[in-house]
């Protein structure tokens, strides 16, 4: 069901309605991807999109899928002091078998 929101939302454009989602305690790491990346690719704000993933890490330390966007993202930012400072949180953080990816 969060899969087809998401695709729904992001169909729509619909910033508000994925940080809503955000909100929620059940709320996957995937809605917070989602969310940093509409803000990054919409409405062209790197600071807020870095805070979303920033929070995101927080409450989902363990979550591969979304260190792999993270760092992604701050690849195309160029930010490679931050990008090398996620990887080293994450690999703390992850299963070894997470890290292989």
């Amino acid at each position: 069901v969060w899969d087809r929101f998401l695709e729904f939302e992001e169909h729509r454009g619909d910033l508000a309605a994925i940080h809503k989602a955000r909100k929620w305690a059940e709320c996957p790491a995937e809605v917070f991807i989602a969310a940093a990346l509409l803000e990054y690719e919409v409405d062209h704000d790197a600071k807020v999109a870095r805070n979303i993933f920033e929070r995101a890490l927080k409450k989902y330390p363990k979550s591969a899928s979304l260190v792999v966007e993270y760092v992604s993202l701050l690849e195309r930012l160029e930010d490679y002091t931050n990008c090398r400072a996620v990887f080293e949180r994450a690999l703390d953080m992850l299963p070894a078998e997470s890290t292989k990816e």
